[in-house]
């Protein structure tokens, strides 16, 4: 059996929340990602949205939606 040479990230919920499943009824136990799709993603977005010759666009679109007094 041979390993594969991607990394998995595993992420579960704090321990002070251990026991307080009302806190995160919608939430999953434990997520994981394989280290290669996230990387991946990572980089799209930042080819698309951070330096794509379209990025002005592309932020000026996404702020019209935008709340200017959110917290």
């Amino acid at each position: 059996m041979s390993r594969s040479r991607s990394q998995d990230y595993l992420r579960r919920p704090s321990n002070n929340n251990r026991g307080r499943s009302d806190r995160f009824t919608d939430h999953e136990n434990a997520l994981y990602l394989r280290e290669d799709a996230l990387l991946d993603a990572v980089a799209k977005f930042f080819a698309d949205r951070v330096f794509g010759p379209d990025r002005r666009t592309v932020l000026e679109a996404d702020l019209v939606g935008a709340d200017d007094h959110a917290t």
